[in-house]
């Protein structure tokens, strides 16, 4: 049995037959890139209930909820620097002012590979090269 007939089983729906094109345009409307696995995924068929991230979607409400799931993981390590509850020994020592801290972290953000939100809070980096 295949992953999508065992998640059919457990109730999850597809959009079937997800085109290149589309999976292009939903890749343009947020500036990502999907993983490889995850468009060949895709392109098979696509989760779209409980949870799951409808990329083909691209009611007001839906393109607000995405992006908002795309910067999600950033926002929270800026948040957590902020409230002193975390510091990377890799970014050398912390700053004592907390606005000097956070703009440290996001330069150092920058170079983090982009998470991809794929259900829930499940995400999956996307690594460019």
């Amino acid at each position: 049995m295949s992953i999508i007939e065992q998640m059919k089983e457990q109730g999850i729906v597809f959009q079937e037959q997800v085109t290149s094109a589309q999976l292009d345009e939903a890749e343009i409307r947020y500036g990502i890139r999907f993983p490889e696995e995850l468009r060949s995924f895709y392109e098979l068929a696509m989760p779209i209930s409980n949870g799951f991230v409808n990329w083909l979607d691209d009611s007001p409400e839906n393109v607000e909820l995405i992006q908002k799931r795309l910067s999600f993981p950033v926002r929270g390590v800026l948040t957590a620097v902020e409230l002193e509850e975390i510091w990377p020994s890799v970014w050398g020592i912390c700053p004592p002012d907390e606005e000097q801290a956070v703009e440290i972290a996001k330069e150092r953000m920058k170079g983090a590979a982009l998470l991809i939100p794929v259900y829930l809070h499940r995400y999956v980096p996307y690594l460019e090269g």
